[in-house]
């Protein structure tokens, strides 16, 4: 047991220097078996030698909720004590350049938060086709998740015990063939490359794909109650049960490279602020629509124009329930090109205006969307509903926005008309 006798180790601030770090191999302690307490409020500094717990397991078990910072020195730093109970937080750095981080349990870190510095790659040597626990996982740029000297092939890594929201910009990558699990209530975020081509299933929370998921080309899946997003790119097809909502704290444009069902359990939500600037998601294969459409607006009061929100090569089917935000008086919802080019329009109630010609009355509309089928109504009692009024005639509106009616003058002392548009 070395130095150290068999008591447990605790960390209060400072460094512990394992002999080796440095230089090239650490003398495995004999299989270290101290258990590591790192308190709340406390940090706490390892300095790991190469190929430590290579030869001879690292089997230290760590509790407690503090920081602990483990600096790697070059490859095969090995760790297979029992990390489960610990609530805080693990960050790994290298001594230089880069270095490994290799777990070798079958528990996993499904409390801790794991960071993960530029130039670690961490991966599992656990055995083939195990699924790691991980509470939650954050890292920069330069690191990595994925394969390593002797590291087991196909894991799957099961990400969102702790509940937290955690951001990983590093990347990805396949260890045979390498899948994710997003779980938990919280928000993580994928802001790098990634190229792991195992299927990603999201559980719980949100997964939000803010950079490049183009190589991870197997199947996606989103079930009810959980989310995906994001502003980046999605390589696999997509298969929602839950919700879909493009952008990430504001709006912006979620890619999908292959195709994309939404479920009759979906809602694919939609934030708009202006015509120029609106949630939009985009694929290059077929969009089967499903489920209930939740539109919003994040800015001022939304204005007259088209809103593009679906940019797909071929739209099918149609969502069961579309809810639309409320617009200002004067203002009408338009859907008609939802499903074919993918378009909201926003229009101004038409402006009507009344001509006497001979025994005739003429009553034209202006200002419309081509196309619109408008309905002319009358009554000679003002206060009778929309639905009793008297339908005259059915038209639509030409490519100049105009429509015009004209109708035959009556011996009524006095009659009321009305443009409906029915859409």
């Amino acid at each position: 047991m070395g130095a150290f006798g068999t008591g447990p180790i605790t960390f209060a601030g400072g460094t512990l220097r394992f002999h080796g770090f440095g230089g090239s191999t650490g003398t495995d302690w004999g299989g270290h078996t101290n258990t590591w307490i790192v308190p709340a409020g406390s940090t706490g500094t390892v300095l790991m030698p190469p190929r430590f717990g290579y030869g001879s397991p690292f089997k230290s078990t760590l509790v407690g909720s503090g920081e602990l910072r483990i600096v790697t020195d070059y490859v095969r730093c090995s760790f297979a004590g029992d990390w489960s109970q610990f609530n805080g937080v693990i960050k790994v750095g290298p001594r230089s350049g880069s270095a490994e981080f290799r777990l070798n349990n079958a528990q996993g870190l499904p409390n801790a938060r794991l960071y993960l510095s530029n130039g670690i790659t961490a991966y599992n040597i656990w055995g083939d086709n195990a699924v790691i626990e991980i509470g939650a996982l954050e890292g920069e740029a330069r690191a990595v998740l994925g394969p390593g000297n002797g590291s087991s092939s196909n894991p799957t890594w099961r990400v969102g015990w702790r509940n937290d929201n955690a951001e990983f910009k590093g990347s990805i990558k396949d260890a045979g063939i390498t899948s994710l699990i997003k779980v938990g209530t919280g928000i993580w975020r994928l802001s790098g490359t990634n190229s792991y081509t195992g299927t990603t299933l999201v559980q719980g929370g949100s997964l939000v794909i803010n950079g490049s998921n183009a190589e991870a080309t197997n199947i996606v899946t989103v079930l009810s109650g959980a989310t995906i997003g994001g502003r980046g790119i999605i390589g696999g097809p997509l298969l929602i049960g839950g919700k879909l909502s493009p952008g990430d704290q504001g709006v912006g444009t979620l890619t999908c490279l292959s195709d994309i069902i939404l479920s009759n359990t979906a809602v694919a939500i939609f934030e708009l602020v202006s015509p120029n600037q609106c949630d939009v998601l985009t694929t290059k294969g077929t969009l089967r629509c499903g489920g209930t459409l939740f539109v919003t607006n994040l800015g001022p009061s939304l204005v007259a124009g088209s809103y593009k929100i679906l940019d797909a090569a071929q739209i099918q089917g149609q969502f069961t329930t579309v809810l639309l935000p409320q617009l200002p008086a004067g203002l009408e919802w338009d859907v008609r090109s939802l499903y074919t080019t993918g378009t909201l329009v926003v229009y101004a109630r038409p402006k009507l205006k009344t001509y006497v010609l001979g025994k005739s009355i003429i009553i034209a509309g202006e200002e419309l969307p081509a196309g619109l089928q408008c309905v002319l109504l009358s009554t000679t009692n003002l206060y009778m509903p929309l639905s009793s009024w008297q339908r005259l005639a059915t038209n639509y509106v030409g490519s100049s926005g105009s429509i015009a009616f004209t109708n035959s003058i009556q011996n009524d002392l006095t009659r009321f008309f009305a443009i409906w548009i029915t859409q």
